[in-house]
């Protein structure tokens, strides 16, 4: 008997941090739920110790514990992730505690330690290389929330994943909730979180030092190449530019490319569209356009050089999205649009309220118009899709959802996955419209979400975040003027300050203007 005391008491800090919550990230709430009803139904149990090992016969399955880590127990039954036989063993240890004498108690209450200042390479040995340098770029991308001292809890919103840490179990008995049999980048950026709070962070070097300096060196060949080439364009005039500069804009867009710097390779393709636009004499052409695309890339390009070697990331930009794995998501569809851009490309656009993260997601289908192919994006609407179990992006925009084994990028754009299914709930309510938390019925409020929300210098921007949705006190006069063909509403708050609502005719929009 006083070898079981013995065994809980060294077992006590872990079994006390695997509450409900933390055997909830580790499997799921409904198994726990489970283990819970099983456990109270009554039974049996007996523990067995052999070593640093404890063993637990649940049914006609027994469970072996490890004592410094809990969590990689083993049962005998087929379940190939944890079992609910693992969970009634735990919550079974939990409750055989014995109760601490108050002044023991009191004297157990110490401050929770410190994360350890793990060094980058113990780091490396604990989640190898590979996700150590993910995990770096992950928590680049995310915005995460920490709670608790002992254990931490690192929720990251964006990608709807939640990581615990325990000094009990430390980096071994992390947990997460993608439910990776191995360390996750999710667990990494977790960790880095922490000793971030802390002040000590280590600096990961991505690449050798012989490839940083030749990627640097063509960085910035190409950034003041950029630079020279956009002066001699406003030295000219941009009323006399030839297929010269358009060429030259392209070719060093390619460049930039190759000097892994996508964002200045789009700004600079950019230019070179509206240069050919206007050489083109093309009807879409926009002189303002260009000077203010030629601006915009200079600034870039000057802020490039300012933080020259080490860009920041959003300077930087990305070659391609890279779509995270998400989880299930709590969707309220809010609606669609069809959209065309000036260089030709079409598309449907449907919108959602993430009930977890509180912001806004989308999910898009476009194709290049001038090819031809015979896409249209009002009638893309009623075609079957965008995920399995939902019939068509008409029901998604219409309906509350139920997204499995969703992705989504950094800006909010839900991936078209085969692996992705949905489940319609019901018909979105008026009351799904009013749980969401950017609807505003008084307009300086609006003005200033939205003046909290306007893009900056160079700073990157979501264009989900100057989404709202607006409840007006009153209805007031509408009309459409057929020489600007615009139509515009006025709506008026509860103070019965005006809000104008300007629609400008477009063939895309012809729908929603009927």
């Amino acid at each position: 008997m006083a070898g079981t005391e013995d065994l809980l008491e060294r077992l006590r800090p872990q079994l006390l941090s695997l509450d409900d919550d933390a055997l909830a990230i580790a499997a799921s709430k409904g198994l726990v739920r489970r283990a819970r009803k099983e456990l109270e139904q009554g039974g049996d149990l007996q523990l067995q110790i052999s070593g640093d090992r404890a063993s637990v016969v649940v049914e006609d399955y027994t469970v072996t514990l490890p004592t410094h880590n809990l969590l990689e127990a083993t049962c005998t039954c087929p379940a190939a992730n944890l079992c609910r036989h693992i969970l009634v063993g735990c919550l079974w240890l939990r409750s055989q505690l014995p109760a601490q004498p108050p002044a023991a108690a009191a004297a157990a209450v110490l401050p929770s330690p410190q994360l350890p200042a793990y060094s980058l390479e113990e780091l490396s040995a604990w989640a190898g290389k590979t996700t150590l340098r993910d995990g770096f770029a992950f928590l680049a991308r995310e915005f995460p929330q920490t709670e608790g001292d002992d254990p931490i809890t690192v929720h990251f919103p964006q990608a709807n994943v939640t990581c615990r840490y325990s000094s009990s179990t430390g980096l071994t008995g992390m947990l997460c909730t993608c439910k990776a049999r191995r360390v996750c980048p999710h667990q990494v950026a977790a960790v880095l979180t922490m000793l971030q709070s802390q002040g000590t962070t280590p600096a990961l070097s991505t690449v050798s030092p012989t490839s940083k300096v030749s990627t640097t060196a063509a960085a910035a060949r190409v950034i003041a190449a950029a630079q020279t080439l956009l002066e001699q364009v406003v030295a000219v005039g941009l009323l006399h530019l030839s297929d010269i500069s358009q060429q030259q804009f392209a070719t060093l867009a390619v460049s930039a490319q190759a000097a892994k710097l996508p964002r200045l390779s789009l700004a600079l393709r950019g230019v070179a569209r509206e240069i050919d636009l206007y050489l083109k004499r093309d009807a879409a052409a926009d002189s303002d356009r260009l000077f203010d695309r030629a601006a915009h890339t200079y600034a870039l390009c000057g802020a490039l050089e300012q933080a020259a070697p080490d860009y920041p990331a959003y300077l930087v930009g990305q070659s391609r999205s890279q779509y995270d794995d998400v989880g299930t998501l709590q969707l309220i569809g809010v609606g669609a649009y069809p959209w065309r851009t000036k260089s030709d490309y079409g598309g449907l656009t449907v919108l959602f309220w993430d009930r977890e993260a509180k912001r806004w997601c989308s999910w898009s289908e476009s194709r290049p118009l001038f090819q031809r192919q015979g896409f249209e994006p009002a009638q893309a609407y009623l075609q079957p899709g965008p995920w399995e179990g939902v019939t068509n992006p008409a029901e998604a925009s219409q309906s509350c959802l139920r997204l499995c084994n969703a992705r989504r990028n950094h800006q909010q754009r839900l991936s078209t996955s085969s692996q992705t299914f949905g489940v319609t709930l019901r018909l979105t309510q008026a009351a799904n419209w009013q749980s969401v938390g950017l609807c505003f019925q008084d307009w300086g409020m609006l003005r200033d979400r939205l003046d909290s929300v306007r893009p900056v210098g160079l700073v990157d921007h979501d264009p989900l975040d100057r989404l709202v949705i607006v409840r007006p006190h009153r209805w007031g006069d509408r009309q459409f003027d057929p020489v600007q063909q615009h139509f515009t509403w006025i709506l008026y708050d509860a103070q019965d300050n005006a809000l104008t609502l300007s629609v400008r005719f477009t063939e895309t929009k012809s729908t929603a203007l009927e």
